[in-house]
């Protein structure tokens, strides 16, 4: 391995994506049996305030967890715990009477009431309308700090605030983390330990 080459490479590929805005920051490290080779820092942690990337700046893993969520949710699933086909209300009795949204006159409201009930396998499969899609994303923009702290404050907020993009089950939308964090916060519920501790 050319450790050189690595650096400059992945260095001028960050200044590439930073300079087309397809990211505001990254962080990458490199380690080959044992050694680190590439330990690289590029841009701003929070591109509101511009407060850069720091050594040991966490990161949400967002999309990679999700196949882990999935396995570990059929594990729940395997263990009796809950199936697929469960309301999301039977664990969350904040999230059984959810409203659809809708954006007028520039603001987020809450329309009708939802009439399908929020199941287990939509969280999973992207077709629970929970914060994805357009809607999703403008009200992930204004939640607080405080909602992403844990995945039990993640779900707390949205038994709260959260109106669906759409029925759930009735279209498909890419779920960012919400519908996974509910997943999370599920299998700390039934099994007793932190998610981080139920997957080691």
């Amino acid at each position: 391995l050319d450790k050189s080459k690595l650096n400059h490479d992945i260095a001028e590929e960050l200044q590439k994506d930073l300079a087309l805005a397809n990211i505001a920051g990254a962080a990458v490290m490199v380690s080959q049996d044992g050694e680190k080779v590439c330990d690289i820092r590029a841009g701003v942690k929070n591109a509101d305030t511009g407060e850069l990337l720091q050594p040991g700046t966490l990161f949400r893993y967002a999309s990679l967890t999700k196949p882990i969520t999935g396995a570990a949710a059929l594990i729940g699933v395997q263990n009796g715990w809950f199936d697929l086909e469960d309301k999301v209300s039977d664990y969350f009795p904040d999230l059984e009477e959810m409203y659809l949204g809708k954006v007028v006159d520039g603001r987020i409201v809450a329309g009708e009431k939802a009439r399908n009930p929020l199941r287990l396998f939509h969280l999973l499969s992207h077709s629970s309308g929970l914060l994805c899609g357009e809607l999703g994303g403008l009200q992930q923009r204004l939640m607080p700090e405080s909602a992403f702290t844990s995945c039990k404050d993640n779900v707390e907020y949205c038994g709260k605030h959260a109106l669906l993009t759409f029925e759930p089950g009735e279209g498909a939308a890419y779920s960012a983390y919400t519908a996974f964090d509910v997943i999370a916060c599920l299998l700390e519920q039934k099994s007793g330990l932190d998610y981080q501790a139920f997957l080691d």
